[in-house]
This record gives structure tokens, sequence and C-alpha cells, in this order.
């Protein structure tokens, strides 16, 4: 559904920038499969991605950054990760151990129990994990939470992808095959409220060059801005 969503946003046009942490060989996130999985997609050069992160450390923590940005307007900041095992409803289920798939609420990786063991092989979300044997395994429900922020906040989170975007292209030496992000500020919601606070609206410069350290990578943030939002569109 992700994947789907994000190609129909390219193919109108969109430009959708992606950042995922890029997990050590300790933890079997695949973020390689991920990294494929979009690139694949019918994007039509309007989709681009970056893994920050060094997989050699064997280290067990990320940089648990997870939010969406449009159009650096309006922002969704919070704890849901876009992931298997992820998917909740109301009912908060234990069992869910219909031997149908097409009768399953939770099929395949999506059932999951993260005390027990973490997703299994996330290039195959339609296997069952074997550590979640349904039958005996209750599943863990999850709850998480995000808010939706405009205005001049969301500007700011936009500014925190920006320059961790843009350092990252410099850490990851792709410059030439991944754009810099230039930071705006010129939508409507951004721009009402700046003139209600009497500051300056941001400039059209680049951060390349002068940017301070971006921290270890993003758990997966993302950019989305329309063809007409550009710098110079105002």
């Amino acid at each position: 559904m992700v994947a789907s969503t994000i190609e129909r946003a390219c193919k109108r046009g969109v430009k959708v920038y992606i950042m995922i942490f890029h997990e050590p060989v300790v933890m079997a996130h695949n973020t390689t499969y991920t990294l494929e999985r979009f690139n694949n997609l019918d994007h039509q050069g309007n989709l681009h991605i970056l893994r920050h992160g060094d997989p050699a450390i064997p280290y067990f923590w990320s940089h648990h950054d997870k939010h969406i940005t449009i159009d650096q307007e309006v922002s969704f900041v919070g704890g849901i990760d876009v992931t298997f095992g992820r998917y909740e409803d109301s009912d908060y289920l234990l069992k869910d151990d219909a031997k149908d798939a097409r009768e399953q609420k939770f099929p395949g990786a999506d059932y999951a129990n993260p005390r027990i063991g973490d997703v299994d092989h996330p290039e195959r979300p339609l296997e069952d994990n074997p550590l979640h044997d349904r039958p005996s395994v209750p599943r863990m429900p999850w709850r998480d939470i995000h808010c939706c922020i405009k205005g001049t906040v969301a500007l700011d989170v936009a500014w925190h992808f920006i320059q961790r975007w843009n350092y990252t292209r410099y850490v990851n030496k792709c410059k030439n095959s991944h754009p810099a992000i230039l930071p705006s500020g010129r939508g409507n919601l951004a721009l009402s409220w700046l003139d209600r606070s009497n500051l300056p609206v941001l400039g059209d410069g680049t951060f390349e060059g002068d940017m301070g350290h971006g921290g270890e990578g993003a758990r997966s943030s993302m950019v989305v801005r329309t063809e007409e939002e550009t710098p110079n569109s105002r």
C-alpha cells in the first residue's frame, strides 16, 4: 500500500525523498530489499532514496526518527513505524490463527511479537515468521501515536529533514546521483504564519557545504514536494 501510494504520487509529478536507517548486519531489517522495492517502482525520476548508518558497526540502536513532511507546510510526527508488525486496530487481538490467509487480519509478517523474535524475512512478507506459531504464540498488540502539525512548526521539521538529507549526500558520497533539497518556506501555511510573527521568509540558498552534523541516520523519513512548490514558484 505504501509503495503504490508513492508510485501514484510520483506519476502525478510529486517529488518524493525518503531516508532509511541503514541497519548493521546484526539486525534483520533487510533495507536492501526496501531500497530495491522502491527503486523498481514506476516513479518517473521523481523518487530519491538514501540510507544512512554504518552497517559494519554492530550496534543495536537507531536514530528513531519517523516523520512525513508535505510541501514544507504540513508534517506528521510521532512513533508509528511504517513496517511489518505495526498494523493495529481497536480490537488489539492476541490471536489470529485462521489457516486461510484471506481470513486473517494479520497475514504473514504482520502477525508479530517482538518479545519473541523480530521479523525473520521481510523480503517475503506473506510468509509467517517461523518463531511465531499462531496457535501457541500470541501476537503483541501495538499502539503508537502520530500527530499532524502545520505552519512554522512543520517548516522546522522540514529543515530537520533537509539538513539530514543534504549532509547524508556528502557522507554517502552520492552528491551527483541524489539532488540536494532547498528550504523554500514559501508554502501558503508557512508564509501566513511567518507573516503573523513578522519573521523573514526563508531564503532560496542551499545548505550544501555549510551544514552541521546530521546524526546517525533516520529510521524512515520522507519529504514530499509538489512541482509547483519550488523555491522560485511564488
